[in-house]
């Protein structure tokens, strides 16, 4: 009788770690598909900044519709204006995104001044690029993101593997100048005008074109000129601004603000909200724009 009942025993154990194991399984499943729907679908565009081991910034834009990837490296020593904390050295946002404890800083900040969009953002990845050739740069950033951490990273390591892309690689170092401080440090300033004139064709994004969403931006805060420097970044994704205003509203940092319902789907609105980290509303518009953002400041 002992025996039978440790034989009992024993199976229900095991049937009790095999249901177990089914349940594990399936709620991994779910948060599978949940994470699937919010990451990269390979389909549109997306923009990496990539804080590399020497304290450089590469900005990785990936186009499928254009099989596209435009490297840009921002020397570490560039100066850049961030929203709203001053001006810091490139090799620094990441001691500064540590101190206001937002990783976004460092995203937005290289966006914001820039004009270009930056969807992620890794910083202290210990990324080593050896020289700014295609051979290398897909070597390092295929060994960045493998193994890969998400489904977003795998995804972009497969693209990566596609052997018919078309590599574009700007250094900025080309376009600035070096400067010395008052204590004999070697800063970098560049004209980031300087890249919409001459690359803003490299980032546009295919899929937001087909959309054909037009956008009005209104500056609703203190700070003047606040809209003019923020819409270089859809234009250069490839939505068309149609007006640029003043306008009296109560706006907490920034929202986009939709006049149907079904416009809140759409990738354009979707990337817009994810780069500049506004709240989408659907409500009355003013402008003559198909969509438009209400703009007060950066959120970071």
């Amino acid at each position: 009788m002992p025996k039978r009942k440790n034989r009992k025993s024993s199976w229900k154990k095991l049937f009790l770690i095999l249901l177990i194991l089914i349940l594990a399984s399936l709620l991994l499943v779910g948060w599978w598909l949940i994470r699937a729907n919010q990451v990269w679908s390979g389909v549109e565009q997306i923009s990496l900044g990539v804080e590399t081991a020497n304290r450089d910034s590469l900005l990785i834009t990936v186009t499928p519709a254009k099989d596209m990837v435009v490297v840009v490296r921002v020397p570490s020593s560039t100066m850049i204006d961030t929203p709203w904390y001053g001006s810091y050295q490139v090799g620094k946002l990441s001691l500064l995104a540590d101190q206001e404890n937002d990783k976004d800083i460092y995203a937005r900040s290289l966006s914001y001044y820039l004009g270009l969009p930056v969807d992620i953002g890794m910083m202290r990845t210990n990324l080593k690029v050896d020289n700014l050739s295609q051979v290398s740069l897909r070597k390092s950033l295929r060994n960045l993101l493998f193994p890969p951490k998400n489904i977003t990273n795998w995804r972009l390591w497969r693209f990566l593997n596609k052997s018919d892309l078309v590599w574009q690689i700007i250094d900025l170092e080309d376009y600035g100048q070096s400067e010395k401080l008052a204590d004999g440090s070697e800063i970098y300033r560049i004209e980031p005008e300087k890249i919409d004139e001459q690359f803003w064709t490299y980032f546009s994004d295919p899929v937001i074109k087909k959309e054909g969403l037009t956008l009005s931006v209104f500056n609703v805060g203190e700070r003047s000129g606040l809209a003019n420097k923020i819409i270089s970044i859809p234009e250069n994704i490839g939505i068309r601004v149609v007006e640029v205003a003043g306008l009296d509203a109560e706006v907490e940092g920034c929202t986009i603000n939709l006049s149907h319902q079904d416009q809140k789907g759409t990738y354009s609105v979707q990337r817009l909200s994810q780069i500049l980290g506004c709240s989408i509303e659907v409500g009355i518009k003013k402008g003559f724009g198909d969509i438009e953002l209400l703009i007060e400041n950066v959120k970071i």
